[in-house]
C-alpha cells in the first residue's frame, strides 16, 4: 500500500530567491586582506569555499585538478557523459557545433549510453592523478545502482543530488533509496541535497547526511523552481 501523504497546500508560505536577499553590511568593518574566508567542508580543507557545480559542462578530471589548485573543488556528474563514454570529449564537441533545432536530439541519442562501471574507478583516479579529491554526484536511483562501486573506486565524497530531496521518498514503481542504510556502511561522508525547509533539512540530517544543499534553481540550465511552480 502507498503511505498516504498529508497535503499542506493550506499552510503556503513565501519562498524567497537570491534576487530577494541583500546582505547588509553590519556594525563592524574589515579590511579585505584581514579576511580569512578558508572552510572545512566534509574533512576537505578548502581555501576558497566554492564547490563547482556537477554539470558536464563545467567540471571533467581536469578541471577537478585545476579547481582544486586554486583552493576550491568540483564536483563531477557520474551520469554525465564522462562516465558513459571511454573518451567523451568528441561527443562534446558535436555538442558544441549542433544547431539549437537539432539540440533536443542529440542529447538524447548521447545519454541514452548507459552508465559504465568500469569507468568510475578510472574517472576517480584521473581526478586524483590532477591533485584534487574525488567528490562524485548521482541521483538517489543511480547511488542504489552504482554507490558501492564509488566507494570501493576510492572517491572521497558523494553528493546524493536530486530537484527536492527528502528523508521519506514515495515510489511504487522502483525501490527507493534507504538514505539511512546507505549513510551507514557508507565509508566516506555523504552529502545530500536540495532542500528547501527546514523539517526535510533535519530529517536528513538524522539520516546521517555530512552536509545539505539548500535551495533550488534555476542556475545556468537549472528549472527547478519553474517546474515546482515557485519561481
Amino acid at each position: 500500500m502507498v503511505p498516504q501523504l498529508t497535503s499542506k497546500v493550506d499552510n503556503l508560505r513565501p519562498a524567497f530567491g537570491f534576487d530577494d536577499i541583500s546582505l547588509a553590511p553590519g556594525t563592524d568593518t574589515a579590511d579585505p586582506s584581514d579576511v580569512d574566508l578558508s572552510q572545512t567542508f566534509c574533512g576537505v580543507p578548502l581555501a576558497v569555499p566554492i564547490i563547482a557545480s556537477a554539470m558536464d559542462a563545467v567540471v571533467s578530471p581536469t578541471t577537478a585538478g585545476l579547481l582544486h589548485k586554486l583552493g576550491s573543488l568540483a564536483c563531477i556528474n557520474l551520469e554525465g557523459l564522462w562516465f558513459r563514454y571511454d573518451d567523451p570529449l568528441p561527443h562534446f564537441a558535436a555538442i558544441r557545433a549542433a544547431a539549437k533545432g537539432d539540440i533536443q536530439e542529440l542529447f538524447a541519442k548521447l545519454y541514452a549510453e548507459p552508465v559504465k562501471e568500469s569507468l568510475i574507478a578510472q574517472r576517480i583516479a584521473e581526478i586524483h592523478a590532477s591533485g584534487s579529491p574525488a567528490m562524485i554526484a548521482a541521483t538517489p536511483q543511480a547511488i542504489g545502482k552504482f554507490g558501492d562501486a564509488i566507494i570501493k573506486g576510492g572517491a572521497d565524497l558523494l553528493v546524493i543530488q536530486s530537484q527536492v530531496s527528502s528523508a521519506r521518498h514515495i515510489a511504487t514503481g522502483y525501490a527507493p533509496l534507504e538514505l539511512a542504510d546507505f549513510v551507514k556502511r557508507s565509508s566516506i561522508p555523504v552529502a545530500v541535497g536540495n532542500t528547501t525547509n527546514a523539517e526535510a533539512a533535519y530529517s536528513l540530517m538524522e539520516q546521517g547526511a555530512a552536509a545539505i544543499f539548500v535551495g533550488v534553481g534555476p542556475g545556468n540550465a537549472c528549472t527547478t523552481r519553474e517546474v515546482l511552480g515557485i519561481g
